[in-house]
């Protein structure tokens, strides 16, 4: 080839053997694009074939090949892929072929770039995005790396995995807020190239600018933008880290193809949406990057030991390296191939791992789940501090071979001390010491301070989990942490202290059972809160200082004005933005995907979630639209066409003969979920429309599914959720409760995420729909009640009303069980309980008046419901339905419930039955429960009923249809009704509209 002068270095690589692992993780992976850049050319010049070859696609080998030795990616079995365009595969296969690359390395890749309408003389560098359409490949995370992006070292390996398995935002290379100046145009010139769109240098800049955003669809970001033309991003991508399930992923999806300059696309999403992309080198701690010749050739080589990372281009991107020789070789040492004999270092033990191999109670199955959490604290911040931690913890003796064990077991901790007025009978090993002391009082903590002067960097209080002992430890540990150290606080049980915590203590809290999504049993949940307080924190609060009083300059007598006041509110500024009316009216008929939940069987099963299917199913085919079911093969669900994936032999291969009157213990990551993922996103691909409507009943279950089709043109929606965290825009309450409180939660996770941005905490958000401020106008959400079937609630032959009162619901203290047993025994009236779990397990004595008959399947439910007076369910927490309570009207059974959650909203106080407060007001309505007519409450299950909610559900979706494809200030002409929010309809009226859309959708002629 002609003399290579920009990138010499490369040429000069010798051909050595691709070194061959096995790649295993899927929390991260590498691309390394390969693609035809030739500008407005689709042949190839034999000038480019032959830089390809020599310059391309060896760079890229060897740019792999310096990941693989120089960080410890390969070392954790990160996956490193060639993705290569289709085009030029024959061409660079002789390459791959003489480094002896594994086939496995090697992705093709037909990009079908759409034809631009206006020419560009630049090449598609966005075509280095064409992993995200390598449908075989899945991690959770592209690492996307230049083929000439070098992982440079002379001693020390770099450190990455650790951090990049936690990202959960993207993260360039470089990423900032620069001060333009006189350099706009070059900006505006680089957006059009971002939009395929040409460059006019004599037209106005920001109308060119704008017509860049409105191309890439980017309707808001007039105002989010700053007007200072000079505050604009820049991003440099020779290393960009990308979580596939980020927003950004389907914006880029869309617009590759046709993007003329990749860094510049994520410049203008990353100022239209908050600045989310981060800089890579700042939270990876990478601390030497070199692009240019002679800052290479300069650098301090006392720094190499660290590592480094080389992009080398002549200075001030001139056309040739001028001094190759000068620096050569040092580059060709630092990114060579490490000698045979260095052994491959050992799999780190994980802690989650390490507490399984012991008694802890923190990651067991009939435990707690706290190992995701404990994981990603330690590995984080021993990354942070480069060194094994030093640990202590209260509370370590109950359960014998203990934590203690575990933490001397793993890398990251390299002291760990037990604390507990218990003996430790664990192992005390070197790094391992044990103080049996009462850990609540002053003297101990005055002991630890002399024994340990270099203090502790994560302090766990696990010891007696009461109140006051809670609080002596966050205001009395915190003068033992290091700098940037935790006080951890397990099992908050005390829900007030809780929020004194957080209000009085600055600690922040998380909700194992909500945010970590563990499968510990439900009763245990309250149990599943932990506290944390940052050093930081302790500091500021345990300085008491007396305030300085300064002599006010100001003459002024009206008030300061704060900087709270002064603050502007996030709003979401789609609802502001001003288009042309039009009409537009969503088609009668639509398509829904349902999928089920994967353990689902053929037979009865106590699930909601399962239940929810069929139910919704039957509704809405009755309606006249079209039902494609994904689930087992013989499941009886309503449908016009159904795709059987699981079956017995599997559910039997993951649950074995398991209980499903309850439902089995499972995991996301099991047998059946693993296989009804993978095939359902097959099925999907294949059948998929625009518009379809795809439901994930079981929410985060289908999380991984949906990301896996993200970048179909279907509707992705949550129908039903009384569940914490969600995932997508477009999301179905059960409950007005539950809606405020899951937007209560995001609203202070947007807190957090703002002001913390680093923090692990952030990295258990799977979705931005989690951490949404309350001024965001969350328009594709609204409320619809859980539903039920009328002919499921027939009474049965032969039952008559009893003086007796029931309890239907988990056998758990939350729901309230042991005030029914209260107001059974002062009644001294009988109490039938029927529900899943054991009366034995309860914390409490069970009086002489109840009668226990387990869980029950619908007929004898009946017969609980027709049989007694009066249902109690006065739940303790938030309910996001409870849907006992409304079971119960169908049976014309009057309730007595609590007045806080999902009662509220189906509980019509006086109508119904009553909602109380303490003892004295639910002896009151069981005496006056008689005043409750069966009329009423039959009249208030209609609201609940699979008819009256299919009704609700019509108008929903044709609102998301309206909102998706005639834009926000569309208008229906042929509406002829807003029944859907109305909450006293009749039956009759009910038939009148549910006929209204079946002529409509042609069931009905």
């Amino acid at each position: 080839m002609q003399k290579e002068t920009h990138k010499p270095h490369i040429i000069r690589l010798p051909v050595v053997d691709f070194p061959n692992y096995a790649m295993t993780d899927t929390a991260v992976a590498v691309s390394i694009p390969l693609f035809h850049s030739d500008i407005d050319s689709a042949v190839l010049s034999q000038a480019s074939v032959e830089r390809l070859k020599d310059v391309h696609c060896k760079g890229a080998i060897w740019a792999a090949m310096s990941l693989i030795h120089n960080t410890d990616l390969a070392d954790r079995g990160v996956g490193i892929y060639f993705h290569v365009e289709d085009i030029i595969l024959d061409v660079v296969m002789p390459v791959f072929e003489a480094f002896k690359v594994p086939s496995q390395h090697i992705r093709s890749i037909r990009i079908n770039a759409p034809e631009l309408p206006n020419k560009v003389e630049h090449p598609i560098f966005g075509k280095k995005f064409m992993c995200l359409d390598d449908h075989k490949v899945n991690p959770a995370r592209w690492l996307i790396s230049d083929s000439d992006m070098f992982a440079c070292s002379a001693e020390k390996k770099l450190k990455l995995y650790d951090a990049f398995k936690v990202f959960e935002n993207p993260s360039a290379l470089r990423s900032k807020k620069s001060d333009y100046r006189d350099e706009y145009q070059q900006w505006v010139y680089g957006a059009c190239l971002a939009a395929g769109l040409p460059f006019f240098p004599e037209d106005d800049l920001f109308s060119q600018e704008i017509r860049a955003f409105y191309t890439l669809g980017l309707w808001t970001a007039p105002y989010r933008i700053p007007s200072d033309t000079k505050i604009r991003p820049y991003i440099s991508t020779q290393m960009f880290l990308l979580p596939v399930r980020h927003p950004i992923v389907p914006f880029i999806t869309e617009n590759y193809k046709t993007c003329y300059q990749d860094e510049f696309l994520l410049g203008i999403w990353n100022m239209t949406y908050d600045w989310q992309i981060s800089d890579l080198r700042e939270k990876c701690g990478i601390r030497n990057v070199y692009n240019f010749e002679s800052a290479y050739k300069n650098r301090d080589k006392t720094q190499d030991t660290e590592g480094y990372l080389a992009h080398i281009v002549p200075d001030k991107h001139g056309p040739a390296i001028k001094d190759l020789d000068a620096y050569y070789d040092d580059f060709c040492q630092h990114i060579q191939q490490k000698t045979s004999a260095e052994k491959t270092p050992a799999t780190q033990i994980r802690l989650s791992d390490a507490f399984q191999a012991t008694n802890t109670d923190k990651q067991h199955r009939l435990g707690h789940q706290y190992g995701n959490f404990y994981d990603m604290l330690f590995e984080s911040m021993a990354y942070r501090k480069q060194r094994g931690l030093r640990v202590l913890e209260i509370g370590v003796s109950l359960f014998g071979r203990g934590s203690m064990d575990a933490f001397q077991e793993v890398d990251t901790v390299d002291q760990v001390v037990g604390i507990d007025i218990l003996a430790y009978l664990g192992t005390i090993g070197g790094k391992a010491a044990f103080h049996k002391a009462d850990a609540y009082t002053l003297e101990t903590v005055e002991m630890l301070k002399k024994e340990y002067p270099d203090g502790f960097d994560i302090i766990i209080d696990d010891g007696t989990h009461k109140a006051p002992d809670q609080r002596f430890f966050f205001e009395h540990y915190g003068q033992l942490l290091t700098e940037d150290g935790q006080l951890v606080c397990e099992d908050v049980i005390d829900v007030q202290f809780f929020k004194e915590a957080c209000d009085e203590l600055n600690c922040y809290g998380i909700d194992g059972w909500g945010n970590l999504k563990i499968v510990a049993s439900p009763e245990m949940q309250h149990q599943e809160r932990i506290l944390i307080r940052d050093q930081k924190t302790c500091a500021a609060f345990s300085v008491q200082s007396e305030p300085v009083i300064k002599e006010s300059t100001d003459v002024s007598t009206e008030p300061a004005e704060t900087e709270k006041a002064r603050a502007k509110p996030e709003y979401d500024y789609f609802s502001f933005i001003d288009a042309d009316f039009r009409e537009y009216t969503p088609p009668a008929k639509k398509r829904f995907i349902v999928l089920d939940v994967p353990y689902a069987h053929a037979g009865f099963i106590a699930c909601a979630f399962c239940q929810r299917v069929q139910k919704w199913s039957k509704a809405m085919l009755n309606l006249g639209h079209e039902i494609i079911y994904i689930g087992h093969e013989t499941r009886e669900v309503a449908c016009t066409k159904r795709y059987g994936i699981i079956t017995d032999a599997m559910l039997e291969k993951s649950y074995g003969s398991a209980d499903y009157m309850a439902f089995p213990e499972h995991s996301e990551n099991d047998l059946a979920f693993k296989a009804f993922e993978k095939r359902a996103a097959e099925i999907i691909r294949d059948i998929a429309q625009k518009d379809d409507f795809v439901l994930a009943f079981y929410g985060y279950g289908h999380f991984d599914l949906c990301q896996a089709i993200a970048d179909l043109p279907v509707i992705v929606v949550e129908p039903s959720i009384g569940y914490t965290d969600v995932f997508t825009e477009n999301k179905v309450y059960q409950s007005v409760g539950k809606m405020h409180f899951e937007r209560g939660k995001a609203d202070n996770n947007a807190y957090l995420f703002k002001h913390y941005p680093d923090h692990p905490y952030n990295e258990t958000f799977r979705a931005k729909m989690n951490r949404l401020p309350y001024t965001h106008a969350d328009r594709n959400s609204c409320v619809i009640p859980n539903f039920f079937d009328f002919d499921h609630f027939r009474k049965p032959e032969g039952i008559q009303r009893e003086d007796r009162m029931c309890f239907l619901g988990r056998i758990s203290p939350a729901k309230g069980i042991f005030d029914a047993f209260k107001l059974a025994a002062y009644t001294d009236t009988e109490l039938l309980v029927a529900g899943v779990g054991h009366l034995d397990d309860l914390p409490f004595d069970v009086p002489k008046q109840v009668e226990f008959v387990g869980a029950v399947n619908p007929k004898n439910r009946n017969k609980v419901f027709w049989s007694s007076r009066v249902h109690v369910c006065p739940s303790l927490y938030l309910e996001p339905f409870l849907g006992s309570g409304v079971e119960s009207l169908y049976c014309e059974l009057p309730h007595i419930t609590s007045n806080w959650g999902a009662g509220m909203d189906w509980c019509i106080h006086g109508k119904t039955g009553y909602r109380v407060q303490n003892f004295d007001q639910m002896v009151w309505a069981y005496n006056n429960i008689h005043h409750i007519t069966p009329q009423a409450c039959r009249h208030q299950a209609i609201q609940y009923s699979k008819e009256r909610a299919a009704l609700s559900y019509h108008e929903y979706f044709n609102m998301l249809l309206q909102n998706r494809n005639g834009g926000y200030l569309s208008v229906n002409p042929e509406r002829t009704n807003l029944q859907w929010l109305n909450a006293e309809m009749t039956e009759t009226a009910i038939v009148e509209a549910t006929v209204e859309i079946q002529r409509a959708t042609g069931i009905l002629k």
